[in-house]
């Protein structure tokens, strides 16, 4: 596997572990006027964030070659992120640097998809 390719699945593994602790422990974090429903859909959403941490994870520690589903899997996680985050700064709830953080990941998954097409990652 490539080293690019090792450091973005660790980064998402941190980055996802992060906001996974903070929506599952501490929401108000980024919610500070948020009612139950928020903390609610925020609790999902860390769950949805672990689940992604442990996708990276597992494939950042695995001998497999063939990872291209999980690359898949990451890039469309973070593309559709991309799109919500974006609908969220036009409608000024969210913070323009989340949108670019997603599409740089989103690039990343999508570069390496088109890479592992044409050699494995081994």
């Amino acid at each position: 596997m490539p080293l690019l390719l090792k450091l973005l699945l660790l980064a998402t593994t941190v980055f996802e572990v992060a906001i996974a602790a903070i929506m599952l422990f501490a929401a108000q974090v980024f919610f500070t006027n948020g009612n139950e429903l928020t903390f609610s859909v925020a609790r999902t959403f860390g769950f949805a964030a672990l689940a992604i941490a442990t996708l990276s994870l597992t494939m950042l520690l695995t001998k497999n070659a063939n990872i291209r589903y999980g690359l898949i899997t990451l890039a469309v996680f973070h593309l559709g992120l991309t799109i919500s985050q974006a609908i969220n700064f036009t409608l000024k709830i969210s913070p323009l640097p989340v949108v670019f953080i997603h599409l740089v990941f989103a690039g990343l998954f999508i570069y390496s998809i088109i890479l592992s097409a044409e050699k494995p990652l081994t």
